[in-house]
């Protein structure tokens, strides 16, 4: 709703249930900016690795793999012992590959994206997640997601309208009429008490870090759109 009616989720001070807090992880050099980085994001990506099911041995594919979600999910995915490949470019690229990826796709060099995975990787992926939102790699996904892989998708970055349609199509229409033949789930995130204190240990325990590309001032949230944007 928020979205849709343009309130906003940007303030300086807000009151929430203790039962949605957490205590910030014992770990050095991690204060709250990585915090905040941790509650939302980690929430999510955390989320996606439970509704995909990810386990030991798994080979999974993540589509954004340099932003604030993707960073976390790779990481969230090795703890659960899977196989990663994840997509950056330029200089994120060996940010994601030190996190843990196991494989790096420039997808600058490698467009469309979809036709590259179909023909580098015969051996389907077991899940995909989707930390940007791409229709088109969805639509395209039977030819590396295997027949009971899980898509799960919390991007919206082809605009909020296109995001919606897509989700409703995705989730609702026959595959006897057309539809895409895999299952796909688009996930929205509440955080709760018990993720962020699972998420916390895996801080503590060195399995988990925040990336902080930079620090803005609340005056100046427009930049940082902008800079998340590029």
């Amino acid at each position: 709703a928020c979205l849709l009616w343009g309130v906003g989720a940007m303030a300086e001070y807000v009151v929430v249930p203790a039962k949605n807090v957490a205590p910030i992880p014992k770990a050095k050099q991690f204060g709250f900016a990585e915090a905040a980085g941790l509650t939302g994001n980690g929430s999510t990506a955390a989320l996606m690795v439970k509704n995909a099911r990810i386990r030991q041995g798994h080979r999974i594919f993540v589509n954004g793999g340099s932003g604030g979600v993707g960073t976390l999910v790779i990481q969230i995915a090795k703890a659960h012992g899977a196989y990663v490949v994840a997509t950056g470019s330029g200089e994120s690229a060996q940010t994601v590959k030190s996190l843990g990826a196991d494989q790096v796709i420039d997808y600058r060099q490698h467009s469309p994206l979809h036709k590259y995975l179909a023909e580098k990787y015969p051996e389907p992926f077991d899940a995909i997640l989707d930390t940007i939102g791409v229709q088109e790699l969805y639509v395209n996904c039977p030819a590396f997601l295997k027949p009971d892989g899980y898509y799960v998708n919390v991007g919206a970055m082809e605009g909020i309208g296109r995001s919606l349609q897509s989700m409703f199509v995705n989730s609702l229409w026959p595959v006897a009429l057309g539809g895409t033949p895999r299952k796909y789930l688009f996930q929205q995130t509440n955080p709760d008490q018990d993720t962020m204190l699972e998420l916390c240990s895996l801080v503590e325990r060195g399995q988990l870090q925040v990336v902080i590309d930079n620090v803005f001032a609340l005056e100046d949230v427009h930049q940082a759109y902008e800079r998340m944007l590029s």
